[in-house]
């Protein structure tokens, strides 16, 4: 390899290297502009953005008072016991008894396929 094909190959190994940190900067800028553009207009715009969460936040305050009011659980009524885990679970149904160990029918799963025409195969 002659020192002049050296050169040239470094030569285009740097241009490459620039050109990636050149994409890479145009890219990135990009997202700096769009960063400083959205700090800049939250700098702007603070007061009212200030309001609205407030407004947002004494909205949500009063709907979680109406949601928990809502949703309370209702006491039993008179007479009415409520359920313990066991009763539940024995009015599920009882899991001592014997496992049926039939198995599965899988015989649609059998390949009875037959050959669409009588030809024999083509050896390659």
């Amino acid at each position: 390899m002659s020192l002049r094909s050296t050169f040239i190959a470094l030569a285009v190994i740097i241009a490459l290297c620039g050109g990636g940190l050149y994409l890479l900067n145009n890219a990135f800028s990009r997202e700096a502009q769009i960063r400083d553009a959205e700090l800049g207009f939250a700098e702007t715009h603070r007061d009212e953005i200030a309001a609205a969460n407030a407004r947002l936040n004494a909205r949500q305050d009063s709907d979680e008072a109406e949601y928990f009011e809502e949703t309370e659980t209702a006491p039993a009524e008179e007479g009415e016991e409520p359920l313990s885990l066991d009763t539940w679970y024995a009015d599920a149904g009882s899991s001592s008894g014997p496992a049926d160990t039939t198995p599965e029918d899988k015989s649609y799963l059998v390949n009875d396929t037959e050959p669409y025409s009588d030809a024999e195969p083509i050896d390659w």
